[in-house]
């Protein structure tokens, strides 16, 4: 009896501590969150043909997409900059975002697009944008808004090595 009402003082010792951690990191996070700033100027990529003003509406449009697809108003332009500019293709523009400010896990996803293995992160995605719409490369395919050229100059500008082939009969892959 006695080693039972021990075992239930160390485990609301160890509850106790655990909230106590939890609200530490919980204000730890908020106060990220509420005081980074974001060290990425606008206007890195203007000798590159992407001026300040559209980069900033990129900017925009892809803080209302992060939001939606994370069910979240956590994201704010103070909290994303665009990392890599890929250029503009058939009115598209490609770019690799990276996410300031928050606390993500660092999860690798692989996705194979016109026969081309590409990989992205939480932290670091591939994104098109398109006339205040944004897409990953997957949908921007599927939706004729990038071609089969377009995807493998992407990748050339992403260092993949397009000559090997990395996806054949991939059943989620888009081909022409």
């Amino acid at each position: 009896m006695e080693k039972a009402k021990q075992n239930v003082k160390n485990v609301g010792k160890l509850i106790f501590v655990l909230i106590i951690a939890m609200m530490f990191f919980g204000c730890f996070l908020f106060e990220t969150f509420e005081t980074f700033e974001n060290p990425f100027e606008l206007g890195r990529f203007e000798d590159q043909g992407l001026d300040e003003k559209t980069e900033n509406q990129i900017l925009s449009d892809c803080v209302k997409y992060l939001n939606k697809i994370n069910n979240t108003k956590d994201f704010t332009l103070n909290h994303i900059a665009i990392l890599e500019y890929y250029g503009i293709y058939q009115e598209s523009i490609v770019v690799n975002l990276i996410i300031l400010g928050f606390l993500l896990p660092p999860i690798s996803e692989r996705y194979c697009v016109s026969g081309i293995l590409f990989h992205d992160s939480m932290t670091r995605p591939d994104l098109v944008w398109n006339a205040g719409s944004v897409y990953t490369l997957t949908e921007a395919r599927k939706s004729g808004l990038l071609t089969q050229d377009d995807i493998q100059y992407i990748a050339e500008k992403m260092y993949i090595d397009i000559s090997i082939p990395l996806c054949p009969g991939c059943l989620n892959c888009i081909d022409d």
